[in-house]
């Protein structure tokens, strides 16, 4: 069986796994961005031409327009809940290893 890793280890991936959830989160609001960015370029249908109005253009680019908007948010969303779930995972080894330690110092 593998020894338990030491403190200074556990450390480190406790700052690995809470810099990761960093990361998630930033690129969450970056997508949040483009997002935005998406949604302004919806156009009113009169910038369409007549024979686009006829073909239905407008309506098939406002749903693209849509999609997009709705993939960004999806995918900001999924982001947060990453960062959150390494969060969670730290919080609790963090809390795991305070427990250990304590229980040790009262066995010695």
């Amino acid at each position: 069986m593998a020894p338990p890793p030491s403190h200074d280890t556990v450390v480190a991936a406790l700052q690995a796994l809470r810099g990761d959830a960093s990361a998630w989160h930033s690129d969450a609001v970056q997508m949040r961005t483009g997002s935005r960015a998406a949604a302004a370029l919806a156009l009113d249908p009169a910038v369409f031409s007549g024979l686009g109005e006829v073909t239905g253009y407008p309506v098939v680019y406002h749903r693209l327009v849509a999609k997009v908007v709705a993939l960004f948010d999806g995918g900001a969303a999924n982001f947060d809940a990453v960062g959150t779930a390494l969060t969670t995972a730290a919080d609790g080894y963090d809390q795991d290893e305070r427990n250990a330690v304590h229980l040790m110092r009262g066995v010695w």
